[in-house]
């Protein structure tokens, strides 16, 4: 198996874990993506089935906003990102959705569903890798 080192380059793939706690907003711990954009979410195996969506931010940890996409017509309301989830499930994503974001959390539940608590924190692992090859 490969291995990879754990610089936040833009030329290498790394990984980060992110806990998502059991107050009552559900929400991990920032991640500090550097110079990479999420392109993978591996679930907790103990995960209470609920969606899973992101707080982010571009500059600072200070202000965390919902991350949301515009609509697929390029009119209309922009859409919460959100990916529905139950335990033992491996997602890939579109790492166009996140890239420029450099602080991200994760969130159980969703604006649209309310936040859905977990009966212990669970770790959830985040494959962060290069959106473009580096020339």
């Amino acid at each position: 198996m490969a291995t990879y080192p754990g610089k936040r380059t833009p030329d290498q793939r790394t990984f980060a874990t992110a806990t998502i706690s059991t107050s009552t907003d559900a929400v991990s711990d920032v991640i500090d993506c550097g110079g990479l954009t999420l392109a993978a979410i591996e679930m907790s195996s103990d995960w209470t089935d609920a969606p899973i969506s992101f707080l982010g931010s571009i500059d600072s940890t200070a202000g965390m906003h919902t991350i949301m996409r515009a609509a697929s017509s390029g009119l209309g309301s922009p859409i919460e990102i959100e990916f529905t989830s139950t335990a033992n499930q491996l997602f890939t994503v579109d790492p166009s959705l996140f890239w420029g974001i450099r602080y991200i959390q994760l969130r159980s539940g969703s604006s649209s569903t309310g936040v859905v608590a977990q009966a212990a924190p669970r770790s959830i692992l985040l494959g962060l890798a290069a959106y473009q090859p580096i020339k």
